[in-house]
């Protein structure tokens, strides 16, 4: 049975060191609209998909996904991309742009 405890308080430790790591490994993303200079802030771990985080900023912010193009350093951001693939720093700024198709006479 003690060896038990022991192992339990050595997963208690893990599981504290394990959330401090997730902890370290969250960076904030700042997204500025183009068309209104509108702000928004987002705390997210440099594993997820950069698709979920426009997601979130779409639901947020009532903007059509499809309508929205995402820019860091004027360069179009890939959504199955992380912020760790393209080593994105914590309090980068994500440019969004509205697209909009069609034309005139």
């Amino acid at each position: 049975m003690e060896e038990i405890s022991n192992n339990s308080t050595e997963e208690g430790n893990a599981n504290k060191k394990q959330k401090t790591q997730d902890f370290s490994n969250s960076i904030v993303i700042k997204f500025t609209n183009n068309t209104d200079n509108r702000t928004f802030y987002v705390t997210v771990k440099r594993t997820v998909t950069f698709r979920k985080i426009f997601e979130i900023y779409c639901l947020h912010q009532n903007v059509e996904y499809e309508t929205a193009r995402f820019l860091y350093e004027d360069q179009k951001i890939l959504p199955n991309l992380t912020p760790f693939d393209i080593n994105f720093p914590d309090g980068g700024e994500i440019d969004v742009m509205s697209y909009v198709s069609g034309g005139g006479c």
